[in-house]
């Protein structure tokens, strides 16, 4: 039994990876925000060409848009919830889910990696499952919310978008959904 109350104690105390998922284009300003509270962040950040009407310019655009890694013990989750710009989490069954330093090391790794041969070597995928909610960004149906519930090919997904408790289903290619927190 105490070594049951050892561990959950540890759980809870011991900093630990957690992904942050953030308001939109807020990730450097929560990567800003966060340390100042005495939490470690990590921003995967890889430079981009931006191109403007007037100029051409690069600017370091987030690896995974809308998360910043964070490192914290379980008992800070409530300041890093009301850190500004700060959505969510990222949680599965209900339960906060940390990330190795392992997976955070390979992240770093890539991004470097990516940093030096340049964001045309390798386009982000969002993994998108059955169950996932989701919102259309892109196509007739743009900011319609609705639930996965069945895959189709390997880039195409039949999403349920329900209204009044009526459903129906439509075949939308997974580069048009945002999967949400």
């Amino acid at each position: 039994m105490e070594a049951g109350k050892a561990l959950a104690w540890r759980q809870l105390t011991e900093p630990r990876w957690y992904a942050c998922y953030t308001r939109g284009r807020a990730e450097k300003k929560v990567g800003e925000l966060l340390p100042r509270l005495g939490i470690e962040t990590f921003l995967p950040l890889v430079p981009r060409e931006r191109i403007w009407a007037d100029r051409v310019k690069q600017v370091d655009w987030p690896l995974f848009p809308s998360y910043v890694f964070a490192r914290f013990p379980l008992e800070s989750v409530s300041t890093v919830l009301r850190t500004p710009g700060v959505s969510t989490i990222v949680r599965l069954g209900g339960e906060y889910v940390p990330i190795e330093d392992a997976e955070i090391d390979n992240i770093r790794r890539f991004a470097e990696a990516l940093a030096r041969r340049g964001w045309d070597a390798v386009q982000p995928v969002t993994y998108i499952g059955v169950g996932d909610r989701v919102r259309v960004i892109d196509g007739p149906f743009k900011d319609v919310e609705g639930i996965v519930v069945r895959r189709r090919k390997r880039d195409r997904l039949v999403v349920g978008l329900g209204a009044i408790r009526q459903g129906f289903e439509v075949d939308i290619p997974a580069r048009q959904l945002k999967v949400l927190p």
